[in-house]
């Protein structure tokens, strides 16, 4: 047995206890026969040194707990594929978040642990009982191997059951665990001579410096193992530096790094491990250049090796006689070391303490993160200041009270007993990491919190606190929410389906904890039909979907005994059942038979709602012995089929094609009978075909779905999904395959364009959401730099500070406005316009700003058509182009905006899928620039995605454009090659409208006035500050922090008010709400809002009302003045 079973080896320091003002430290001293012989121990009286050893190995406990939340590998994985992954994922596997999402988790695993990890998987997926966690190895993009410790489970991800795993690598462990044992084993023959080591020990443990402690070392050393001279080196910096010689000055004070290669000390540096010389001057590969020299016959040297596995020093012992070091010299000198090496880090932990506690208290404080910790009562211990103001407790109020009842309501709203569950994460710590739930703000207010929880050990190894990290969900939960409800709700083919589809709906949600029995009288009770297709309303005798709706499932089940069983069925099989018959009569009294496959829908343990598909297989039933006429239906929709059904003999050539394959392949069928399919496919599909298709012949079986690639006559790849079965004669004997192969290119196109239009929606509402919470803020920071601007002096020394203050902010302003520009969150204020005039308004500044270096040409469309847009939207538009075009030409070249009328027809749109049908204006913008590769034309328009320096540009240019567009229900398409430039196409729908003339900025003071203004306004620094403004104007203002004292104040001074100036969002009562009631009794009374962005504003789908007026924050004092003068002399 090796002394790795102990977990110990000789020399290693098994454990350390304080008692009373004794240190104690037992210490392996020997094995015998592969078992501990004896221990040694050693005790000093306490010192600072040892506590604060103790006390920083707590503090650094809590700060790798923070950055062990992170660490391991996170994956969803769905059917067949990942869907999505961290990027420790990434980094442990080598591949690409590309190269992942194109793989199943199975293709990771090398081939010995495939199959199990593929059983355990699928087990999981069926509820069976696997182990939670076990070890496997996967390979890696660079070939190599890495062994990984496994975690998942089953959720539900989209409406779909996926498993959310997470895996560590753990390569370094067992390769350490293999290294310790064999270390183990070459030690055992050293126990004998470790009692030396207790006088050393006790030496060493009473130094009070890393010079005294290098004295006593080396006299240990040299008295030990006979050495007649030697040196202790440390490194410190770039150089070892001599902290104690028995060679006095004869050795070097400091050495400089790096060392020399083939030295003594160059060599042990480099292998990490001890050198023993017999004869050094027999040893041609040995350097003794330089202070070496002094090394004259036997040499030991070792390396000192930090928790790390660095060097941190070096000791080298020489003797003038021959060979006098043996094996057992080195092995005991390197325990003496590692005792040297352990009472160093002693000594300077103590320095170290206060530079780690720093370091944990400012991550701690500093985090923009929920981060607690509480005891084994559920009682809080610790909180920073984040999660004071996120939860609205100070320190004081929150310390010592339980999370129950304070952060953690009893139940949530879906009855969850979030007591018990905190009880239960105090007991059970990993079960709940990572965990979500709803907490509660001291004001009451619901919120969902994303918690990591992280079990803290005292020095003894036995559980003291939870360290909880939480972050901030509600909005991505509610965002999921929608999504799902969305999802369900509408569906590609809803419409267009000859198969009947149907949703369930339940009056309350039914648990499934319930009895089956339970379960199927709740169903029958609550259960109605919410939503279908006309298709299935014509199944059942009805001419529309809404004379079907509303009939409950007792009615639609009731006349067959066998369609009631159908529901137990249902509820027994986990609330999804296939393929099941019904027989319904219909509105007129004919009886039809139906085929049904039915979906429920969980959540948090009820059933909410369930979706169905249903096939009328009547015609089928009552024809079943009309054989002629089946046939002679068959043939028929073969010809007309825009699938292509085929038959082929057992050689794989074919014998027979439908006209379909014309329209999908270009071939007419004689064309394609008598070839083989492998003829046109792909090479990868044809190596998989060449070694599939015989074992499908042995096999006499067909094949179901797969993909092949087919090369049309033109040349282009399609995407065809076949389908087969086998060809049997009348003796048995297989004769070929029948199939149909399923052009779905097109499918695949819209799919790859839905998945890119889900991400810029994503990404676009969380820029808007950020943009929105700056807004404020730049209100107040604008808004009184300008006051105190006002106030100083033309000479004052602070006027060019807070100049510079005012530039910042208007950047910033600018760069949300981007932001919400991207994510169409920003309110527009669209007119007719004619797209000549505009480009023609912007010519001088566009020379300007594109340089006399390029060429700038304008080709106006003729009779150009009406397009209803914000004219300043527009502009940003052409000019964010002219600036892209302009930075990839930067050697000169030439510049053309042309603007014409275009009809995109369906023939446009088949051939660019991205196309929506109709009549409009295209904005093109070409340039004779550098190009772009494809890769980057895919990430054009995403956010923060630049192929620029850093610091020249921010990303959003392209966005802003792709925002702009898309608000305007527009389109834009790019084309590029490099070397040779690129175009951008805008496209702009046609208005019936007459183009308005875009009139000149506005300048000169804005003016004030005398009338009276009801200020309403629930950010108190904007409140102060648009009234300062407005009284230092001349008008008169009356103040309210929300609706409700807003209507307070119009009530007491009705007949004094002119104008209300109202938020659109506030506490109590919004402001749309207050414009309301402030109309029911006072009419003629005039009404500006201000907003930065809301989903509930005054708007719709952020396009303003014509009757409502608008001023958008950040605003400026001339634009406040000058919108409320314009709002107060409107008719």
């Amino acid at each position: 047995m090796s002394h790795a079973a102990y977990g110990a080896e000789p020399g290693e320091v098994l454990g350390a206890d304080l008692r009373g003002l004794e240190w104690w430290q037992v210490i392996v001293a020997a094995f015998m026969g592969g078992a501990v012989a004896y221990l040694l121990g050693r005790r000093w009286l306490w010192k600072p040194e040892s506590t604060a050893s103790q006390t920083l190995r707590e503090s650094e406990n809590k700060f790798h707990a923070l950055a062990d939340l992170s660490a391991a590998a996170i994956f969803i994985h769905r059917g067949q594929k990942f869907c999505y992954m961290n990027r420790a994922a990434t980094i442990i596997s080598g591949f690409s978040t590309e190269e992942l999402l194109n793989m199943n988790f199975w293709d990771l695993v090398v081939p010995e642990w495939r199959e199990l990890a593929r059983e355990r998987g699928l087990a999981r997926l069926r509820g069976e009982e696997t182990r939670e966690r076990y070890e496997l190895a996967i390979r890696c993009k660079d070939g190599g191997d890495r062994w990984i410790a496994l975690t998942n489970q089953v959720i539900d991800y989209e409406g779909k059951a996926a498993v959310l795993g997470t895996f560590q690598d753990i390569t370094e462990h067992r390769s350490t665990e293999e290294a310790l044992r064999q270390r183990n084993e070459e030690l055992e023959a050293l126990n004998r001579r470790l009692r030396k080591v207790i006088d050393a020990s006790k030496r060493m443990a009473v130094s009070s410096s890393v010079e005294e402690l290098g004295r006593i070392a080396m006299d240990q050393f040299a008295d030990m193992v006979g050495a007649e001279g030697g040196c202790l080196f440390i490194k410190r910096g770039d150089a070892l530096v001599r902290v104690y010689s028995l060679d006095g000055d004869h050795v070097p004070a400091q050495i400089p790094l790096p060392l020399r290669e083939h030295s003594v000390f160059g060599r042990v540096w480099e292998t990490k491990t001890s050198i023993l010389i017999e004869d050094i001057k027999a040893r041609t590969d040995i350097d003794r250049s330089g202070w070496d020299g002094y090394f004259e016959q036997s040499v030991l040297s070792l390396p000192l090796l930090s928790d790390q596995g660095d060097v941190s020093g070096i000791i080298a012992l020489h003797n003038k006689k021959l060979a006098p070091f043996t094996v057992q010299d080195r092995d005991l000198a390197m325990i003496l070391g590692s005792l040297c090496c352990e009472t160093m880090k002693s000594m300077e932990a103590s320095a170290a303490m206060k530079t780690s506690e720093s370091k944990y208290r400012d991550l701690v404080e500093s985090a923009n993160t929920i981060i607690l910790r509480m005891n084994t009562k559920g009682e809080v211990t610790f909180i920073n200041e984040y999660a004071q103001s996120f939860f609205g407790y100070s320190e004081n109020e929150i310390i010592g009270q339980n999370v129950v009842g304070t952060i953690v309501p009893d139940h949530d709203r879906a009855g969850r007993d979030l007591a018990a569950m905190v009880a239960d994460i105090v007991r059970y710590p990993d079960r709940y990491n990572p965990n979500e739930n709803e907490n509660m703000r001291r004001n009451g207010e619901r919120v969902w919190v994303s918690w990591s929880n992280k079990p803290l050990q005292r020095p003894d190894g036995s559980f003291s606190e939870l360290l909880c990290v939480g972050t901030d969900v509600t909005q991505r939960r509610l965002s999921e929410q929608l999504l799902r409800e969305s999802e369900e709700r509408y569906r590609s083919f809803f419409e267009n389906t000859s198969e009947g589809i149907y949703r369930y709906e339940t009056k309350k949600p039914i648990p499934i904890s319930a009895s089956v029995d339970e379960q199927f009288d709740l169903i029958m009770e609550n259960v109605y039909l919410a939503e279908c297709n006309d298709a299935m309303a014509r199944m059942h005798g009805l001419s529309r979907a809404e004379e079907f709706i509303g009939v409950s499932l007792k009615q639609f089940s009731a006349e067959d005994p066998r369609n009631i069983k159908y529901v137990r069925e249902f509820i027994q099989a986990g609330y999804r059942l296939d393929d099941f018959p019904t027989i319904i009569t219909d509105a007129k009294g004919n009886a039809h038979h139906f085929i049904n496959s039915l979906v429920g829908f969980v959540e948090d343990g009820y059933v909410v709602r369930a979706w169905g598909v249903q096939r009328d297989i009547t015609d089928r039933i009552r024809n079943a012995e009309a054989l002629r006429e089946r046939d002679e239906m068959i043939r028929s929709l073969v010809e007309t089929s825009r699938d292509w059904i085929w038959t082929v003999d057992v050689n794989g050539v074919h014998t027979f094609s439908n006209p379909a394959v014309e329209s999908i392949l270009g071939y007419k069928p004689e064309e394609i009978v008598g070839r083989s399919g492998t003829d046109l496919t792909h090479e990868e599909d044809r190596a998989i075909f060449e070694d599939q298709f015989p074992r499908w012949v042995a096999e006499r079986r067909g094949w179901r779905n797969i993909m092949v690639r087919w090369k049309h006559k033109e040349g282009a790849w399609r995407f065809l999904e076949s389908t087969a079965v086998p060809i049997v004669d009348s003796d048995g004997n297989l004769t070929g395959f029948r199939g149909v192969d399923r052009d779905v290119t097109d499918r695949r196109q819209l799919q790859e364009q839905l998945l890119q239009s889900q991400k810029m929606e994503a990404v676009g509402q969380l820029a808007g959401g950020i943009a929105h919470d700056f807004n404020n803020l730049l209100q107040a920071i604008l808004g009184y730099t300008d006051l105190i601007l006002e106030d100083l002096a033309p000479g004052d020394n602070h006027r060019s500070e807070l100049e510079q203050v005012r530039l910042a902010a208007e950047r910033a302003s600018t760069l949300t406005r981007q932001l919400l520009t991207f994510s169409r969150r920003q309110v527009i204020q669209p007119v007719p316009v004619d797209l000549n005039e505009l480009v023609a308004g912007l010519m001088k500044m566009l020379r300007r700003i594109i340089g006399e270096h390029i060429q700038l040409d304008i080709i106006p469309g003729h009779r150009l058509g009406t397009v209803h847009a914000d004219v300043s939207q527009i502009e940003q538009v052409l000019l964010n182009l002219c600036v892209n075009a302009r930075d990839a030409m930067p050697d000169g070249g030439r510049l053309t905006i042309e603007t014409e009328n275009v009809v995109v027809d369906h023939e446009f749109k088949v051939n660019h899928p991205w196309a929506k049908e109709g009549r409009y204006v295209l904005l093109s913008v070409t340039d004779t620039g550098c190009g772009m590769e494809k890769t980057v034309l895919e990430h054009v328009f995403e956010p923060f995605f630049t192929t620029k320096g850093e610091g020249e540009g921010t990303g959003l240019g392209l966005a802003t454009v792709y925002g702009i567009v898309k608000h305007h229900d527009g389109m834009i398409h790019t084309y590029s090659e490099v070397g040779k430039g690129t175009t951008f196409k805008v496209y702009l729908p046609i208005s019936q409208r007459a183009a308005v003339t875009i009139g000149d900025k506005v300048t000169g003071m804005a003016p004030g006035g005398t009338e009276t203004i009801l200020l309403a306004e629930d950010e108190e620094m904007i409140l102060n500050l648009a009234a300062r403004l407005l009284r230092d104007a001349g008008y008169t203002v009356l103040t309210a922090s929300d609706g409700i004292e807003a209507m307070y104040m119009f009530d007491a001074h009705a007949d004094a008010i002119d104008l209300a100036l109202l938020d659109v969002v506030m506490p109590r009562m919004g402001g749309r709400e207050v414009q309301k009631r402030i109309r029911e009794k006072k009419p003629h009374v005039k009404f500006l809002f201000a907003s930065g962005y809301s989903a509930n504003a005054i708007h719709t789908n952020f396009v303003l009302a014509e009757d409502l007026q608008l001023i958008q924050k950040p605003y400026q004092r001339d634009a406040l003045l000058r919108k409320v003068r314009e709002v107060l002399d409107s008719a």
